[in-house]
């Protein structure tokens, strides 16, 4: 039983305050209290009955345990009858209890006897639980009730089946934490609910406990940092954020506890001393010095960055077992190397985790919901926000720390500095502040030097976190990143005019030419690109050849020669991207040859060889586009074996089985085509569901599902079709809002809309159909219009008109205007750039819209047109057996108008004879070249006034035999 609690001081006594919290913080570190009291009374004689009688007040309430670790506590409280203690927060004792008017289990929390014996405490206890109480968020435990029962203030909140973080921690496996995975976290949870005497859980969200042990810490961390950011927005500092105040529960919930009330204590590890509020390896600087007026939400920011710090390496940052130590190593910001602790962390996780943490409040998140932002983008991929501190910070709070040593680090420095400018120059500027009193006199070197480090700074940051992957996928800040380029560009050629023989700086210097060529790709400036690919190509081809290359040089040379040849495939500069793209194939060979043990040199190998797969595809050489595929795809999935979940892995196979489905598409093998497609239409939804702001699984995920939406078109399955169309589509149009600066998207929106307007067609929506083929129509030749030089925009927009054409023939029977929309395609590719001889896939709209303009002249009956378009058709230089078959066609469908339309019967005869002497040939022509689709001659209706006819049945014999 409790006995009521004792009055609470009206005055305490300053002194007595602070040895009754120098006995609970030295109680808490496992010390046996009995010994912490009789050393403390000895210490102060002239307090120490005030004290004995303070801590024996203390127990009588019960809130605090006797000497030997009782547990006991009162069977009921009100309507609460109490079952067991959960543990103890920073403000009172929490228990499990069921709230008997009401059936439930909750979490009640008792206000401590320590904070019952200071005057003000139960109205503070009450003021800040009602405060958490008008919380509402999902990783904030409610507040169910409030009130006060024999004196004592309880507030009983939802019971949560779980742990604490802090209980995990010292449950994980005794192994580095690099080894760990989320899996490990499921384990150790599992084991300290046991270790607590819970019952094993009966439900499990595997989704929380997946991948990398890293990426649990960071989900975890996010979650907090929402919870942190919804009760700053609503006035509430928690001010004591550690592991033991989250909670973790089996199914995947995140929640802080304790909110609002460690704002006055904090009693769990080490806590107060004197008027010091919190836990002290959490605290920030500015709560340990007193510097109210600094503590907000960027206080909070810094609990949350060690705690994230002792997840990532499963110890604390700052501890000692000696409470001043620990308060040395806080205040001095003594931080330690993360990627020391824990190899697995990437420099993003370190730089978010360490800005966090920073001891300077300004430098630190400006609140939670920076510090979220920050972790979604570490999770997901994209570009994060904070910046390392650079050396200029970092020696300089050195010398902040060691004065002394610091100034004699200098004077040494002065005394033995009689090398030109160096990299190591930046140490001996960052010290500026002390040694500006030393050496005045070297003013100008110092001015050399500080340009030097400041230009460092930009370079690294524009290049690495800014220009080539910072703002990568934020949206409409494509031009922004060609700016940071551009700016660090600048930066770095004053500094190799200066060194102009150190190899660094030009591998720097090459390597952010290549980031530039790769924003100017994206913005659709392909002349531009091409220039800077060069220009990283002729610094590396150089490279190679110097005694002190390296492998990486090789490789950085393979790699960009690749990118080289997709730019020229993009301008359909056929033979050209085909040189490139042997080339880097026969140099990344040799890397692999060299350093077999890196699995990513066979993945780029895998990337070079799609990529010049697609460009064999496209010159129709298909048995050589299929070698380079089979081997790019098996090279993938052999690098996906030791490096599984790699998302980069899954990217690439993803797109070598998208390769595949084009090459089965081509030679008309519609199941395998369907089946690729969707194979790697599954590998980008799962990275696009684990990274959704990525914009390359999103733009690819878009791309495949529009291939699978056409190929089940194809195959009669149209109604998924249109589902899976309608999913491409949504995707696309969110990417060029996004992204309006890239082309890619705008490209991959237009044939979504071709798809779309496709199916419509064949469901026998017709008005739909039409509508969305205008709009598409007129999207394309915008683009081949603003990019005239383009060949790719005038083919994709030719490809559009084909289609249109098709429907107003089919649907519409509006001959005169499908003949004009035809006309205009050719007039687009016609006015375009001047394709390779063997770009199939030019040919192949090029002759669609031939075709189709014939047609539209023959089905009219516009006799005058018709004969000249048909010849003109049968003239074209690159029919392969399905334009020899449509050669054919035209001239039966020439035939039927010839019949319909001239009253001569004499003349008819003789046309008739000529038209179906040409249909014949060119009938037989095709077959000869590998037509042999029978079923097609079957459904064609145009010729059955002519299938009793001997050359007729003489074709399909033909067919027949070759098929034998």
């Amino acid at each position: 039983m409790h006995a009521d609690p004792p009055e609470p001081s009206a005055d305490p006594s300053p002194e007595l305050d602070q040895l009754v919290f120098q006995y609970l913080e030295q109680s808490e570190l496992d010390r046996d209290s009995r010994i912490v009291l009789e050393e403390l009374c000895a210490a102060h004689p002239e307090r120490a009955d005030d004290l004995r009688d303070a801590i024996s007040a203390l127990r009588e309430t019960g809130l605090i345990e006797e000497e030997g670790g009782s547990d006991s506590f009162p069977e009921h409280l009100g309507e609460f009858r109490l079952l067991r203690r959960l543990g103890g927060g920073g403000m009172g004792i929490v228990y499990l209890a069921e709230q008997t008017s009401l059936g439930r289990p909750v979490a009640l929390k008792l206000i401590r006897g320590e904070l019952l014996y200071f005057g003000g405490a139960r109205a503070r206890f009450q003021r800040e639980v009602e405060a958490v109480s008008r919380l509402a968020h999902p990783n904030i435990v409610p507040v169910y009730t409030v009130g006060e029962e024999r004196g004592i203030p309880y507030c009983a909140m939802e019971y949560v089946e779980g742990c604490s973080l802090d209980e995990m921690l010292r449950a994980v496996p005794a192994r580095a934490p690099d080894g760990l995975t989320g899996r490990d976290a499921r384990g150790a949870m599992a084991a300290a609910c046991s270790r607590r005497g819970d019952p094993a859980p009966a439900e499990w969200n595997d989704d929380f406990f997946r991948g990398t042990w890293v990426d649990f810490c960071l989900r975890v961390t996010r979650e907090v940092a929402g919870a942190l950011a919804h009760a700053h927005e609503r006035g509430v500092l928690h001010r004591d954020v550690k592991p033991s105040n989250v909670m973790i529960t089996p199914t995947g919930r995140v929640l802080l506890v304790d909110f609002g009330l460690a704002s006055l204590q904090g009693t769990d590890s080490l806590t107060r001393t004197g008027s010091m509020l919190g836990s002290l390896p959490y605290m920030a600087p500015e709560q340990i010095e007193g510097r109210l007026e600094d503590v907000g939400p960027r206080t909070d920011v810094y609990g949350l960055g060690v705690t994230l710090c002792e997840l990532l390496t499963l110890r604390p940052p700052y501890f000692s077992e000696s409470a001043e130590l620990t308060r040395q190593l806080v205040l001095e910001a003594r931080t330690p190397s993360l990627r020391q602790r824990n190899s697995s962390l990437s420099e993003e996780v370190e730089t978010v985790c360490l800005c966090a943490m920073d001891r300077d409040p300004t430098r630190r998140y400006a609140d939670p919901a920076a510090f979220a932002r920050d972790l979604a983008n570490v999770l997901e991929r994209r570009p994060i926000a904070a910046r390392p501190a650079g050396p200029v910070l970092r020696l300089r709070r050195w010398a902040e720390r060691r004065p002394a040593v610091a100034v004699a680090f200098v004077l040494g420095v002065l005394l033995l500095t009689v090398a030109p400018l160096a990299w190591g120059i930046n140490r001996s500027w960052a010290m500026g502040e002390v040694r500006a009193a030393y050496d005045r006199e070297k003013e100008e070197r110092e001015s050399a030097e500080r340009h030097l480090a400041r230009a460092l700074e930009a370079i690294h940051f524009s290049l690495h976190q800014m220009g080539k992957k910072g703002l990568e996928n934020v949206p409409q800040m494509q031009l922004v990143r060609l700016e940071t380029i551009d700016k660090a560009l600048e930066l770095i050629a004053e500094m190799v005019a200066e060194r102009p023989v150190d190899l660094e700086l030009r591998r720097e210097s090459a390597r952010l030419h290549r980031s530039r060529a790769d924003v100017l790709q994206d913005l659709g400036r392909l002349d531009e690109a091409c220039r800077e690919y060069r220009l990283h190509i002729e610094f590396y081809e150089e490279l190679v050849e110097h005694p002190e290359s390296r492998l990486a040089d090789h490789w950085q040379l393979a790699g960009c020669i690749q990118q080289l040849g997709t730019t020229l495939f993009t301008f359909r500069r056929m033979d050209e991207s085909l040189a490139a793209y042997g080339d880097a194939a026969a140099r990344m060979r040799r890397v692999v040859e060299l350093g077999p043990e890196q699995p990513q040199y066979r993945l780029d190998l895998s990337i070079i060889l799609s990529n010049h797969g697609g460009v064999l595809l496209a010159l129709s050489r298909f048995r050589e586009a299929e070698d380079a595929l089979l081997e790019a795809r098996d090279l993938a999935a052999g690098v996906l074996a030791v490096r599984p979940g790699d998302p980069e892995c899954r990217f690439q196979l993803s797109r070598c089985h998208g390769n595949l489905g084009l090459l089965a598409s081509v030679r008309a093998e519609g199941e395998e085509a369907l089946e690729q497609y969707e194979r790697s239409a599954e590998l980008l939804a799962g990275l696009h569901t684990e990274y959704p702001d990525d914009r390359n699984y999103a733009s690819d995920l878009a791309l495949r599902q529009n291939f699978v939406a056409s190929r089940l078109n194809f195959l009669g399955r149209s109604a998924e079709a249109l589902e899976m169309a309608q999913r491409s589509l949504a995707l696309f149009r969110e990417l060029t809002v996004s992204y309006p600066e890239v082309l890619e998207h705008k490209t991959g929106l237009a044939d979504s809309l071709s798809t779309l307007s496709l199916v419509y067609v064949t469901l026998g929506r017709y008005e739909e159909a039409l509508e969305v083929f205008e709009d598409v129509v007129q999207r394309a030749t915008e683009l081949a219009d603003d990019h005239p030089d383009w060949l790719g925009h005038a083919v994709d927009a030719a490809l559009l008109l084909d289609n249109l054409a098709n429907f107003v023939i089919f649907q519409i029977e509006d001959y005169e205007r499908a003949a004009g929309i035809a006309e205009h395609a050719i007039e687009m590719l016609e006015r375009g750039p001047t394709s390779d001889p063997g770009d199939g896939h030019y040919a192949r709209v090029m002759a669609r819209a031939y075709y189709f303009r014939a047609l539209a002249h023959c089905l009219g009956d516009d006799m005058e047109a018709a004969t000249p378009r048909v010849e003109e058709y049968e003239a074209l230089p690159f029919l392969d057996a399905t334009g020899l078959r449509q050669a054919a066609d035209l001239w039966n469908e020439w035939v039927l108008a010839v019949r319909r339309n001239e009253p001569d019967a004499a003349l008819r005869d003789e046309m008739e004879r000529y038209g179906k002497e040409r249909m014949y040939y060119f009938l037989n022509l095709a077959v000869e070249n590998g037509f042999a689709d029978v079923d097609e001659l079957a459904a064609t209706d145009a010729l059955d006034p002519f299938r009793g006819e001997p050359e007729f049945r003489a074709v399909l014999a033909a067919i027949a035999a070759d098929a034998k």
